[in-house]
């Protein structure tokens, strides 16, 4: 298990790709192409981010840092969540999370105001000569099956992680999307509605939405935070037809940010799945 500072230092290089601005329906409201230069010093305890915004030549941020936030939680493969520790009724409240895989990343921010969801900014990066925009926007289609996973939880006191098997079946019956989860010892079953690009996931507690978006790319959390009720934080990246990412921060139910899941699963069964 590798430090949380070299968890970020897997990050190091150069990244070209875009900002994309969404509002609550998925849809794209700007596009702002950037290049994010993480480098590090020879004997890597220095680190330095740069970002220029390509259609603002003038617009440059320049960070040097030493070490990182305790709002921040990193994995092996450079996986990242970062953001608020604790939700408060009132004010602004949001989380960074990516994913890497195959010289690309995928970032997704969180942003709530008074606990209410006023957008998401959707980043996809490439390191050069790799094509950051090449996939299409994700579909239900695309993820329906049998996935089995390994689910890796590390935690903000940066205690042992847990580990446990998982396995997620997905399938549409007419217009909506059935799951059945199983993680580790336990079994979850939920039915979201399919409403376009959004899957709608009615609970106990609150309820769920999950976006459909561009790069192969999904998006999970509540639209509105409940006070004294535990909710997540979800990023998913379908990397290729068969292999799926996902990154889940995690609150309890006083608000406060308990853990982080990066999850890593393969299909065991074709995308057939489909009921009238």
């Amino acid at each position: 298990m590798k430090s949380v500072w070299n968890c970020l230092l897997e990050n190091v290089g150069e990244w070209r790709g875009s900002f994309t601005s969404l509002n609550l329906q998925g849809e794209i409201l700007s596009e702002q192409p950037t290049v994010v230069t993480l480098s590090a010093s020879a004997d890597r305890q220095q680190a330095k981010i740069v970002v220029d915004y390509q259609q603002q030549p003038d617009r440059r941020v320049e960070i040097p840092f030493t070490s990182v936030s305790r709002a921040y939680l990193g994995f092996d493969d450079g996986a990242f969540s970062q953001g608020g520790m604790q939700l408060a009724p009132f004010g602004e409240f949001g989380a960074e999370q990516g994913l890497l895989a195959d010289q690309q990343r995928r970032r997704l921010v969180w942003q709530y105001r008074d606990r209410q969801l006023q957008g998401l900014t959707l980043i996809r990066e490439a390191l050069p000569g790799i094509d950051a925009f090449q996939q299409a926007p994700l579909t239900v289609q695309d993820l329906l099956g049998t996935w089995s996973g390994i689910a890796e939880t590390r935690y903000p006191d940066w205690r042992s992680p847990d580990r446990v098997t998982t396995q997620l079946r997905l399938e549409k019956v007419g217009d909506q999307l059935q799951s059945q989860l199983d993680w580790g010892d336990r079994t979850i079953e939920s039915l979201a509605q399919i409403q376009g690009s959004q899957l709608v996931f009615v609970g106990k507690q609150q309820a769920v939405t999950i976006w459909l978006l561009p790069g192969g790319v999904s998006c999970a959390c509540p639209t509105e935070l409940a006070l004294r009720s535990p909710f997540q934080l979800e990023l998913g990246w379908l990397v290729s037809r068969d292999r799926r990412l996902r990154l889940i921060r995690s609150f309890d139910a006083s608000g406060a940010w308990t853990s982080v899941t990066l999850i890593t699963e393969q299909r065991l069964s074709d995308s057939s799945q489909v009921r009238v």
